[in-house]
C-alpha cells in the first residue's frame, strides 16, 4: 500500500510541474504575442498619423524619403519621379484584418475617433 501511495504522490507531482510548465509556455507565448501587437499597432497608428499630416500640409521629397527611411519601406526611383512602397501590413494577413484609419478601439473613446 505504501508504494501505491509513493507512486501516486510522485505521479500526481509529476502532473503539476508539467502543467504548470505548459502554463508557463502558454503565458510566455501570449505575452511575446501581445507584446507584438502593441507594437505593431503603435507602429501603424504612427504612420497613419504621418501620412494624415503629409495630406494636410503637402508631400515634399524630403518628407517622403524621411518616412520611407523611418518605417523602412522601399524606395524606387527612375530618373525623374521616385515611389515608395508601403506595403507592410504590421502583422496583418491577407485574412480579412482591414486597417480603418476613422475608426478607433473602445480604449480611444476620449480622442473623439
Amino acid at each position: 500500500m505504501r508504494t501505491f501511495l509513493r507512486r501516486a504522490c510522485v505521479y500526481t507531482f509529476h502532473a503539476i510541474v508539467v502543467i504548470g510548465v505548459m502554463a508557463l509556455i502558454i503565458f510566455v507565448f501570449w505575452v511575446v504575442a501581445y507584446s507584438l501587437s502593441v507594437h505593431y499597432r503603435r507602429q501603424a497608428e504612427g504612420l497613419v498619423q504621418q501620412l494624415v499630416t503629409i495630406d494636410e500640409v503637402g508631400a515634399t521629397t524630403s518628407t517622403l524619403q524621411k518616412m520611407a527611411k523611418d518605417y523602412g519601406e522601399k524606395e524606387h526611383c527612375t530618373a525623374d519621379s521616385c515611389t515608395y512602397d508601403f506595403d507592410r501590413r504590421f502583422g496583418f494577413t491577407n485574412s480579412g484584418a482591414v486597417i480603418r484609419p476613422t475608426s478607433g478601439t473602445i480604449w480611444d473613446c476620449d480622442l473623439g475617433v
